[in-house]
């Protein structure tokens, strides 16, 4: 697997939140300043596409979805046998 490049940016936080973020810097927990931020986006971005997920399943009509899968099951079945051998 092929190392993902890293790019240098430069951000500007305020005193309070790195009061607060230094004793996760202290205790080793992360070993650096980037290290924590990288994981507090990634945090971010898992938390966006849950809520995406999350609104996207709540448009589906739970009804159709089980019939559409019997259906499909039963092509399945057909297509393969009950045992699932072509």
């Amino acid at each position: 697997m092929q190392a993902v490049p890293y790019i240098q940016i430069s951000a500007t936080l305020p005193q309070p939140l790195l009061v607060q973020i230094e004793p996760l810097l202290t205790s080793s927990e992360y070993p650096n300043l980037s290290a924590l931020i990288e994981v507090a986006l990634v945090q971010i971005l898992h938390a966006r596409m849950d809520a995406q997920i999350v609104a996207q399943a709540a448009k589906l009509d739970l009804s159709q979805e089980q019939s559409d899968a019997e259906e499909s099951i039963g092509d399945y079945f057909e297509l393969v046998g009950k045992e699932g051998v072509f």
